[in-house]
C-alpha cells in the first residue's frame, strides 16, 4: 500500500537564502519566480524555426566564483558558477539536480526544457533551470560571439550542478542477505530516501511515525505528531526539501483516530531538514461520504502532491500551501478490497497510478484527468503496490498479494510511445514477507518487506502478542542501477 516518486517530479525549490551572492547576481534585474521552468516573462519565444543546430563545441569552460554554507541546512552549499560558450558551442542534454537563478553577462542563447517550447535569452536577462527537468536543448545562439552567464545554486555539497541525461538501467538480482530494520514491530510500509543524508525513511502503519534508517539498519524516529495514527505513503521532495506524509485508520495502530477505521484521511507536510511541520490537511472534507484510505502519493513539478484512495475511487490534490482538492473520481477505480495504491508522476506531466486489485497501471494527465487511459500491458500485476520511475521509460512495480493471487515479485516494465503501453522486461520473485515499495539509493535498487499481512490479517487480541515477538521490517537489495 504505498507510493513512489520519480526524481523528475518534485517541487519547486522553495525560496530560501542565497545569501549574499545571489544577492548581488540578482540585484540589477528582476527574479524569475521560482516556480516556473523557464526564463523571465521578458524574454522573446525563439523563432518557431530556428536554424539547425550547432554541434557540440570543445572550449565550455565552469569556473566557480564562490561559495558559502546555508545557515541552519547542514550539507548544504550556495555556489556561484561563472560559465562561458564559445561561438556555437551547445550542451548534451542533461538535468540540474536544483533549482538554478542565472543572469547573462555577454551573448545569447536558445534553451527548451522537456515540454516546453524553445526560449531565447540574451545579455542582461535572467532566468531559472528547474530541477530534476531534463534540458533538451541549450546552445550559444551566435556563430560569431561568446556566450557568458552567472547562475547560482544551493545544492547539497558534493553534488555536480548538472548531470547528463544518459538513460538509466534497471537491472535486478535475487535479494541478498537483508537489511533488518533495528526498530521492533514498526511493520513499515513505505520505503524512501533521504537525500540530506543519504538513508533511507520509511513509514510505521503501526505506530504512525517514520523513521529513518542507516545502512546499518539503525532506526530513528524521524517524525512523531500525534496527529497521525497510520502512516502509509509517503514522499521526500528534495528540491522543496519537504516530507510528505499520508495519514490513514485501519483500526490497527497504537493509535485511535477520532472519526474510527476507514474514516480518517489526511495528509501531513513537513521540513526534511529541521521536521517541523508546516502543514496538516484534512481530507474529509473533500470526499466526505464512503470509507477512506490513504495510501500512495507523489509531487510534481509545480509542488502539488496526489494522494490515492484506496477504499474511495479516488486521487486528491494538495497544493503547496495545503489547499486540498478532488483531482479525479472514477467508477473505474472502484473494486473489492484495496484498490487504487501506489503512483508516481512523470517528468511529461501524467501520472502512473496502479490498482491494486486488478492489477490495472492507468496513465492520468495532470492537465485533463478525466481524459485517463489504461496502460497497454501483456498481462495484470494483481497485488502491484509500490510504483518506482527509473529514468523516463522504466517502471518497477512491486507487488504483493490479494484474496486472489499472489505475487511478491518485482517487475520492471518499459514503455517506447509515452507510457500507452508498455512491455516486462525483467521479473524477480521475492520472498514471501509482503514486499510492499521500493527506492533507489547509492545507485542500487532496495524493496521493502514489511510483514504488514501478519499485522493486518491477526485478530485484535493476537496482535499484542505479534508486538511483544518485536518483528522486524526488512529492506532487501534487489537490483542496480546503472547507465
Amino acid at each position: 500500500m504505498p507510493h513512489r516518486r520519480s526524481p523528475c517530479c518534485r517541487a519547486p525549490l522553495r525560496p530560501v537564502s542565497l545569501g549574499l551572492l545571489t544577492a548581488a547576481l540578482l540585484c540589477s534585474v528582476a527574479p524569475s519566480p521560482p516556480a516556473t521552468p523557464s526564463a523571465s516573462p521578458s524574454i522573446r519565444p525563439a523563432p518557431t524555426a530556428p536554424s539547425a543546430p550547432v554541434a557540440a563545441a570543445a572550449g565550455i569552460t565552469r569556473k566557480l566564483l564562490d561559495e558559502r554554507p546555508v545557515e541552519g541546512l547542514p550539507g548544504m552549499k550556495t555556489q556561484l558558477w561563472r560559465i562561458d560558450y564559445p561561438p556555437g558551442a551547445s550542451a548534451p542534454s542533461h538535468h540540474h539536480p536544483v533549482v538554478g537563478i542565472g543572469y547573462v553577462i555577454e551573448g545569447e542563447f536558445d534553451s527548451a526544457f522537456v515540454g516546453e517550447s524553445p526560449k531565447h535569452v540574451s545579455a542582461g536577462q535572467s532566468f531559472v533551470d528547474p530541477a530534476r527537468i531534463e534540458h533538451r536543448m541549450f546552445r550559444n545562439a551566435s556563430a560569431q560571439k561568446p556566450l557568458t552567464f552567472l547562475v547560482a545554486y544551493t545544492i547539497p555539497d558534493g553534488t555536480p550542478i548538472m548531470e547528463l541525461s544518459a538513460a538509466q538501467r534497471v537491472r535486478l538480482k535475487r535479494a541478498a542477505a537483508p537489511l533488518s530494520i533495528a526498530q521492533p514491530a514498526l511493520y513499515p510500509e513505505t520505503l524512501e530516501q533521504n537525500p540530506l543524508t543519504q538513508k533511507f525513511l520509511v513509514s510505521s502503519l503501526r505506530e504512525g511515525a517514520v523513521y529513518e534508517v542507516g545502512l546499518d539498519g539503525k532506526a530513528e524516529r524521524f517524525i512523531q505528531d500525534e496527529r497521525l495514527t497510520s502512516v502509509l505513503g509517503i514522499a521526500v521532495d528534495a528540491r522543496s526539501r519537504r516530507l510528505w506524509v499520508t495519514n490513514s485508520d485501519l483500526g490497527a495502530a497504537i493509535r485511535s483516530s477520532a472519526r474510527g477505521p476507514k474514516q480518517q484521511a489526511g495528509v501531513g507536510i513537513y521540513d526534511l531538514a529541521s521536521r517541523r511541520s508546516l502543514h496538516y490537511v484534512d481530507l474529509g472534507p473533500v470526499l466526505p461520504h464512503g470509507d477512506h484510505l490513504l495510501n500512495g502519493i507523489t509531487v510534481d513539478a509545480r509542488g502539488n502532491a496526489y494522494a490515492t484512495d484506496s477504499l474511495s475511487p479516488a486521487i486528491y490534490r494538495v497544493d503547496p500551501e495545503g489547499r486540498a482538492s478532488l483531482f479525479l473520481a472514477n467508477d473505474e477505480f472502484r473494486g473489492p478490497g484495496i484498490n487504487l495504491n501506489g503512483i508516481v508522476c512523470h517528468a511529461d506531466g501524467f501520472l502512473l497510478v496502479i490498482k491494486k486489485s486488478t492489477g490495472g497501471l492507468y496513465r492520468i494527465p495532470l492537465a485533463d484527468p478525466q481524459r485517463f487511459t489504461r496502460v497497454q500491458t501483456s498481462r495484470d500485476f494483481i497485488g502491484g503496490d509500490g510504483l518506482s520511475l527509473v529514468g523516463r521509460d522504466q517502471l518497477v512495480v512491486i507487488a504483493n498479494k490479494t484474496p486472489a493471487a499472489t505475487a511478491n515479485a518485482a517487475f520492471v516494465l518499459e514503455s517506447r510511445d509515452g507510457w500507452k503501453s508498455a512491455e516486462v522486461s525483467e521479473t524477480c520473485a521475492l520472498d514471501a514477507s509482503y514486499p510492499t515499495t521500493s527506492v533507489v539509493l547509492g545507485g542500487k535498487l532496495y524493496a521493502l518487506s514489511s510483514q504488514l499481512d501478519e499485522w493486518l490479517g491477526a485478530s485484535p487480541s493476537s496482535r499484542q502478542a505479534l508486538a511483544q515477538r518485536g518483528r522486524r521490517g526488512e529492506i532487501l537489495e534487489i537490483g542496480s542501477i546503472a547507465p
